[in-house]
């Protein structure tokens, strides 16, 4: 199965663990990530490893009426993923160096492959 493709994606916030408070879309293309919502974008690049994926990317903040889902780290977040794969799920938890210790869980349904 291939990872190349257009993905939903799910994810918490720091402000209420365990939910899905945000989302957006991620493209997974040749080992490069990019993505977005309303007032983020993500730009970056993962690995897959026998079903394991690990992405690195900054999460940019381009609308002053969002916040980062990690809290007040300022508008641009280094991002690191790491989940499994599972059919057309992949699950896991994001964390970044700037809020140590942090855990945010995610989900990316993928919706279409790239032509």
């Amino acid at each position: 199965m291939s990872v190349e493709a257009l993905w939903t994606a799910r994810f918490g916030d720091v402000s209420s663990p365990g939910t899905w408070e945000n989302g957006g879309v991620v493209v997974l293309e040749t080992g490069r990530i990019y993505g977005g919502d309303g007032g983020t974008y993500y730009i970056g690049t993962y690995e897959i490893d026998r079903g394991s994926f690990t992405g690195k990317f900054k999460s940019v903040t381009f609308d002053p009426r969002y916040r980062s889902a990690f809290g007040e780290l300022g508008p641009e977040v280094d991002v690191v993923a790491v989940g499994t794969m599972e059919g057309d799920v992949m699950k896991g938890t994001l964390s970044s160096p700037a809020a140590p210790g942090l855990k945010i869980g995610f989900d990316l349904t993928k919706r279409e492959e790239l032509p």
